[in-house]
């Protein structure tokens, strides 16, 4: 799996509700940049974003996990830092109340090999620096036209 240059060798660090506990606005936040892989599923939770993401350079890997969200919930993955660079694979994102990956703060933001589906607006928000190119703009394009 491709990370961002200088990620390749960091090791990931265990994800989980006991380490990395959330807030008022989510059930888990990561706020330093690095590489994450989530160790269970995450349950949504009404009016909460699964795992909000607030830094630059994340690597997210969900594994064989699933983040389940649940009627009033918000975001799967909320990236919260302006200009930020997200990386997530693998794993499911289903049945959140907004969308499964809501990259509208990020400047990059690849996703890859994550099933996405029946997030009530859709598989991914908007890019705020718009759609990738290359391999990226087509995992995309494609996720998008699936919850479409």
């Amino acid at each position: 799996m491709k990370l961002m240059a200088g990620m390749e060798n960091e090791p990931a660090r265990a994800l989980s509700l006991c380490a990395f506990p959330g807030d008022r606005r989510s059930v888990m936040v990561i706020d330093r940049p690095g590489v994450y892989a989530l160790v269970q599923d995450v349950s949504g939770v009404r009016g909460k974003s699964g795992i909000r993401i607030e830094a630059d350079r994340v690597g997210l890997f969900l594994g064989c996990f699933a983040l389940r969200g649940c009627a009033g919930s918000l975001d799967g993955v909320e990236v919260a830092c302006r200009g930020a660079s997200l990386v997530v694979r693998g794993g499911a994102i289903e049945g959140w109340g907004r969308h499964g990956v809501n990259g509208r703060m990020a400047l990059r933001c690849d996703v890859e090999g994550v099933r996405l589906d029946e997030n009530q607006c859709g598989a991914v928000a908007q890019l705020a620096g718009g759609i990738p190119e290359g391999d990226s703009a087509h995992g995309w394009l494609w996720w998008w036209k699936r919850a479409g």
